[in-house]
């Protein structure tokens, strides 16, 4: 910073400062603080004479009888986060109700004794797989079963689908 820019906060800083003073002086004339005097009570309040026995009686009655705690223990303060409806249903595969999935088959290649197929994920990603091999897509994991030509079959959740290439463009002129 250089001294002319110091010197120009410093000023301005001051004059802030200056201004804040000025509020208070003008709030303080318009709103004069008044005297709060806290007076005494005129007389305490006197709290009854009681005999040892009615004492006793009196911490007695304001806790509980063993029974009326036993009672408040055998309540289900402790209950279950999930219901049972919702553990049943999370126990379930995650499998989506369509019958659409969005793994694409786009090529297989059956080499003698170890068949592969080439799928393309719903993000665009692409996987080469044999069978009994596993993949994940959209959270679901697939599981191929069978590759024959054009055609793969995959395992997910309980379900099982046969996915077929697209047909072959002909490449004709426009």
């Amino acid at each position: 910073m250089t001294i002319r820019r110091r010197k120009h906060v410093i000023i301005s800083l001051a004059v802030i400062i200056a201004a804040c003073a000025l509020m208070v002086l003008v709030t303080g004339m318009v709103m004069p603080v008044e005297a709060m005097v806290i007076s005494q009570p005129t007389e305490p309040e006197k709290e009854p004479v009681l005999t040892d026995s009615e004492k006793s009686n009196e911490k007695v009655a304001s806790r509980p009888t063993l029974s009326q705690l036993q009672q408040v223990a055998k309540l289900p303060l402790r209950q279950p986060l999930v219901s049972k409806a919702n553990t049943n249903r999370s126990t379930q595969s995650r499998v989506r109700p369509d019958t659409n999935i969005r793994l694409r088959l786009i090529g297989t290649a059956n080499e003698p004794g170890k068949p592969m197929a080439i799928f393309q994920t719903s993000t665009g990603k692409i996987s080469v797989r044999g069978v009994g091999q596993a993949m994940k897509d959209a959270g679901i994991e697939y599981t191929v079963t069978n590759i024959s030509a054009r055609q793969a079959t995959v395992k997910f959740g309980s379900r099982t689908q046969t996915l077929k290439m697209p047909p072959k463009r002909s490449r004709g002129h426009k």
